[in-house]
């Protein structure tokens, strides 16, 4: 079946009377919210005050919680509640995730190097 595009939600983006995020407008364009969600200013909200996060880690996590909770998205009560939730859950579960590998990685092949040295005695 092929997905309809509701034209009409486009238009309201552009003459919406405020101000909507950069992120929340990512959420109305792939059609997870639109402009008539009554939580439109919560989401708003949400990431009007986390611009102090690392800013490709915000990124990462918010794909991460777009994609799925679009998957999901029949599943979902209340998006916003569940959007919020999930989005900083995520956010502590990666933040220093890319240090946690790197030291995996490091200590990893120190151990691969010794059993390597080992069976070579």
């Amino acid at each position: 079946m092929k997905k309809r595009v509701d034209i009409q939600d486009k238009y309201d983006i552009r003459n919406c009377p405020f101000h909507l995020n950069y992120w929340t407008r990512c959420l109305i364009e792939d059609h997870l919210i639109n402009v008539y969600d009554n939580d439109i200013f919560l989401f708003n909200q949400m990431f009007d005050e986390n611009g102090d996060i690392d800013e490709e880690l915000f990124r990462r996590c918010f794909r991460y919680t777009r994609d799925y909770c679009t998957k999901n998205k029949n599943g979902i009560h209340r998006m916003f509640s569940f959007f919020r939730a999930a989005f900083f859950e995520n956010l502590r579960k990666m933040d220093g995730y890319d240090e946690r590998m790197e030291k995996w990685y490091e200590e990893t092949s120190a151990y691969l190097r010794a059993i390597r040295e080992d069976s070579e005695d």
